[in-house]
């Protein structure tokens, strides 16, 4: 009778255990359902290894969903359809990119960007999937830095190598043994070197010394141009005075003669009247010098003069 008891037992708690087994499940499954998803598309260009559905997709660092299926659209992009839990702030500004997590290496779907004032990335008309931008991996930037450095280091070296010709070399030879002249010259005209310092030194001294008698001699300057200009004024003075003093000499002159014309003129003509006579009586003496003893004799009265 205690053993039938005891199986009784067994089979109850194995029931009980199983009924409270099952009730979880649901109750775990219930919750799973509760939650919502919104697909959306993302393609890349990139290489999705590690990407499988199931994986995590992040936005800023949080689990907002996971991916549902992904395959090859063509021979150079990957189509993935994401789930993103319902109320998730996808912006049209939204980025999506294929990232790594820490040292593990495990890769997921990482979102990026997106700002509050940027309209929300809503399905096409037909229920089509958002398609979410992608933006490069960083380790496609990574490699694409990496490439472009090693593309700018080829062309350095050869750079390097057309610089590095044997016409250059034998130029930067020449150059080199120049380079040693110049200083063993330097090394022997080192005295002449100290000379040349001695006298820019007293040259600048001289300079400086002549900068300091600049104001004075600009002062001086300055007044002999102040006694330039009142000589020059005292010219003009003195020239408008002159000028004034010829015009009233002119003037007189002018009256002068005016007054003294008329007699002039008279005199002039009683000279040339006296000059004649002279002259005559001149002529006279030359033909007949008797004629000053004798004196001139009485002119002959002609026809009808008595």
């Amino acid at each position: 009778m205690e053993t039938r008891v005891a199986y009784a037992a067994v089979g109850i708690f194995v029931i009980a255990l199983t009924a409270a087994l099952v009730g979880l499940g649901l109750w775990l499954g219930a919750d799973i359902e509760t939650k919502r998803y919104t697909p959306y598309m993302f393609l890349t260009s990139e290489s999705a290894s590690g990407i499988n559905p199931g994986t995590m997709v992040r936005y800023r660092g949080v689990e907002v969903g996971r991916v549902r299926q992904l395959h090859l659209d063509n021979p150079e992009q990957v189509r993935i359809l994401l789930d993103i839990e319902e109320g998730t702030p996808i912006k049209t500004d939204t980025r999506a990119s294929i990232a790594t997590q820490g040292v593990t290496g495990l890769a997921f779907i990482e979102l990026t960007g997106g700002t509050v004032g940027s309209p929300d990335l809503r399905p096409g008309p037909d229920g089509t999937p958002a398609l979410i931008p992608p933006s490069p991996s960083l380790l496609r930037r990574l490699d694409v830095a990496v490439s472009r450095n090693l593309e700018n280091l080829d062309r350095i070296a050869l750079q390097l190598q057309d610089l590095l010709n044997e016409e250059n070399r034998a130029a930067f030879s020449t150059l080199i043994r120049n380079l040693a002249t110049l200083s063993e010259t330097l090394a022997q005209e080192r005295g002449r070197m100290s000379e040349v310092l001695a006298n820019s030194e007293r040259l600048t001294r001289a300079g400086a010394e002549t900068l300091e008698r600049l104001p004075e001699t600009l002062a001086r300057l300055n007044g002999t141009l102040d006694e330039v200009r009142t000589a020059a004024a005292n010219f003009r003075e003195t020239s408008r005075t002159l000028g004034d003093a010829s015009r009233t000499t002119v003037q007189d002159i002018g009256a002068l003669r005016r007054n003294l014309e008329p007699g002039l003129e008279s005199l002039l003509r009683q000279v040339e009247s006296a000059t004649a006579a002279v002259e005559d009586l001149a002529r006279q003496l030359k033909r007949d010098p008797g004629q000053l003893l004798r004196g001139t004799p009485p002119r002959e009265l002609g026809p009808g003069e008595h």
